[in-house]
């Protein structure tokens, strides 16, 4: 099957998930807006018929817990039995309960990430369908400790030593990093069973 699906994201356990997609192209050059970009435009390049940006996300919307998906268009939406919703993209991790109630207020978008917006705009810019395939992580209500992102290096690979130094200068983080650690193996077996069935869905086809 022809690579015609180029799907970015922004971490690279996201991208071993996302490779499980038949026909897919991934491209993992770490994490925001810029690298977002840089990725989808080479999957472009490389013969993309669409782009799909993938992977966790912060949770903006209060009803929505660890493991809801995050999806569009509609029709990907329907394969999934999910309604459809919004992304917003910003340059840095939200935090905070408050932060992210902030960013709910002004855009009414459900969920946040630091790829999607970016992958969007190359999407458009070479009149490729877009789409969505996210999964809540850390929801409205929690906090992401700042160990966890020192934890991240610039190519999206986790860095336990980081984390472990990091913690040595701010145990008080060890609480909230243990509760986000047990949302992401969550969140990672919801990304795994939506990718089994959109795979199945196009199989059908």
């Amino acid at each position: 099957m022809p690579h015609t699906l180029g799907i970015v994201t922004g971490l690279q356990f996201e991208a071993d998930i996302a490779r499980a997609l038949p026909g897919s192209n991934v491209a993992c050059y770490g994490p925001g807006p810029a690298a977002a970009g840089a990725a989808a435009s080479t999957l472009v390049a490389q013969g993309a018929a669409q782009l799909m940006s993938f992977g966790i996300a912060g949770g903006l919307d209060p009803d929505l817990l660890c493991g809801d998906l995050v999806v569009s268009p509609a029709t990907l939406a329907a394969q999934l039995a999910v309604p459809e919703r919004m992304v917003n993209t910003v340059e840095a991790a939200v935090l905070t309960p408050r932060a992210k109630s902030a960013l709910y207020a002004k855009t009414g978008a459900h969920a946040v990430d630091m790829e999607t917006s970016a992958v969007r705009a190359i999407a458009q810019r070479h009149n490729l369908p877009f789409l969505i395939l996210r999964v809540i992580c850390d929801e409205a209500d929690d906090t992401i400790p700042h160990v966890a992102l020192a934890g991240v290096d610039a190519e999206g690979r986790t860095k336990p030593l980081r984390v472990a130094r990091g913690l040595a200068v701010r145990p008080q983080d060890l609480a909230a990093l243990i509760t986000l650690g047990n949302r992401r193996k969550r969140a990672v077996m919801a990304l795994k069973a939506a990718v089994k069935e959109v795979s199945r869905s196009m199989s059908a086809l």
